[in-house]
C-alpha cells in the first residue's frame, strides 16, 4: 500500500534536516495509538518506510508552501489507520491535508533503485573504510532476509535476489538525524527473475533496503519489466 500524504508547511525547513521533521511527523500521529507507540519504541523490524518532500528543493522548504511524500506499508491494519487520520494531523512543522492510497501490484521488477540514501548502522561510520564491497552487499542481503522472515513467517536459504548492482552516487550522503549524520548510498539492483527474488525486491519496496527505515533511509523506487 502507497499513501500519498500532502502536507503543508507551517516553519521553514533545512533541506538537510527533512528526514527527521518527516520521521517526527509519522511517529507522532502513530504514537497517538498505543500499540503503535509500543511499534515505534521497540527494535523491531518496522512495516513501512517514506521518502522525502516533493517537489525537490534546493534553498529549503519554506512555510506557507504545501509538499507532498510517501509512505508505503505492507500492513493493512497501519495503512487503514494512516488513511484515517495523518491527513488530520499537526505537529510543530506540518500540517496534514490530504492523504490518497493506491495499491503497488506485485509485477515482474526489472530492477529496483533507491529514493532515499541507504544505510547501514555501525559504530566505525562509513561503509566503505572498514568493510569490503562483499561483505557490504552481505550486510545488506542478510537485512532483507531478516525482514522476510519477520514479516512472512518464512526462513529461506540466503542467496543474491539481484544479478548486479550500481552505485549512482560518487560521495557519501549524509542524513543528519539527532546528534549524529548517518552516511549512505544510493543504489540500482538489477532483480533477478526467480520467485524468491521477485518477492523480496517487492517487499523491499514497503519496508526499504538497508537499516533506518523508520528515519527514511532506503525508499526504493521501481520499474517493471
Amino acid at each position: 500500500y502507497e499513501f500519498s500524504v500532502k502536507v503543508f508547511i507551517l516553519k521553514d525547513i533545512h533541506r538537510n534536516n527533512v528526514q527527521e521533521k518527516i520521521s517526527k511527523f509519522i511517529s507522532g500521529y502513530l504514537s497517538q495509538d498505543s500499540n503503535y507507540l509500543k511499534l515505534h519504541n521497540s527494535k523491531e523490524f518496522k512495516p513501512y518506510s517514506y521518502d522525502s518532500l516533493f517537489p525537490l528543493v534546493v534553498d529549503g522548504y519554506k512555510a506557507e508552501a504545501v509538499y507532498s511524500f510517501r509512505i508505503r506499508t505492507i500492513d493493512e491494519k497501519l495503512g487503514n489507520y494512516l488513511l484515517d487520520g495523518l491527513g488530520n494531523f499537526s505537529n510543530e512543522y506540518f500540517k496534514g491535508l490530504i492523504v490518497k492510497p493506491r495499491v503497488i501490484r506485485m509485477k515482474f521488477i526489472d530492477k529496483i533503485f533507491s529514493l532515499t540514501p541507504i544505510v547501514i548502522k555501525n559504530s566505525f561510520g562509513y561503509w566503505k573504510d572498514n568493510l569490503t564491497l562483499e561483505e557490504y552487499e552481505k550486510r545488506l542481503n542478510e537485512n532483507l532476509y531478516k525482514k522476510y522472515k519477520y514479516f512472512t513467517g518464512k526462513d529461506l536459504k540466503e542467496e543474491k535476489f539481484y544479478t548486479s548492482m550500481k552505485f549512482l552516487n560518487e560521495k557519501p550522503i549524509g542524513i543528519p538525524y539527532k546528534d549524529i549524520v548517518l552516511l549512505g548510498d544510493k543504489i540500482e539492483f538489477t532483480v533477478a527473475g526467480d520467485k524468491i527474488s521477485q518477492e523480496l525486491a517487492y517487499m523491499a519496496l514497503a519496508v526499504s533496503i538497508g537499516e533506518g527505515n523508520s528515519f527514511g533511509c532506503g525508499f526504493m523506487g521501481y520499474k517493471y519489466l
